[in-house]
């Protein structure tokens, strides 16, 4: 008798599916984790002369400002902005925090939506995470 083609079509059907998902697993398992790689870069380095003009106001000052502009011209020339500084990132967002904080974060997109935020304090430092 011949070879029943029933028996191999399911095994064959069976298989194919996992090429691509292996292969998306391994497109994904290759990306950088959220916080690093070329857009997060780009976006410390957008945020680091606000987070720098942050300290210096709040020296000033005593307080953070409710906005960026606040800012300007004494502690920045301009509000750095993503489409301008940063054109990796989707977002840069700064939120005053009473009554002594803030928060800075910026976005980006690849692979899925990642988001890196700044608080000062004594653990200041940048927290970041994203979804695919």
């Amino acid at each position: 008798m011949g070879t029943n083609r029933r028996t191999q079509s399911p095994q064959r059907r069976c298989r194919a599916p996992i090429l691509p998902a292996l292969g998306a697993l391994v497109a994904v398992a290759g990306c950088p984790a959220p916080g690093r790689g070329a857009a997060a870069t780009s976006g410390y380095l957008a945020c680091d002369p606000i987070i720098r003009a942050l300290a210096d106001y709040h020296d000033a000052r005593g307080r953070y400002p409710v906005r960026l502009d606040e800012l300007v011209p004494r502690y920045l020339a301009r509000v750095p902005t993503a489409a301008a500084d940063a054109p990796m990132l989707l977002s840069i967002e700064y939120e005053a925090c009473p009554p002594d904080g803030y928060r800075l974060q910026f976005r980006y997109a690849g692979p899925g939506m990642n988001r890196c935020a700044y608080e000062p304090g004594p653990d200041a430092g940048w927290a970041c995470g994203g979804y695919y």
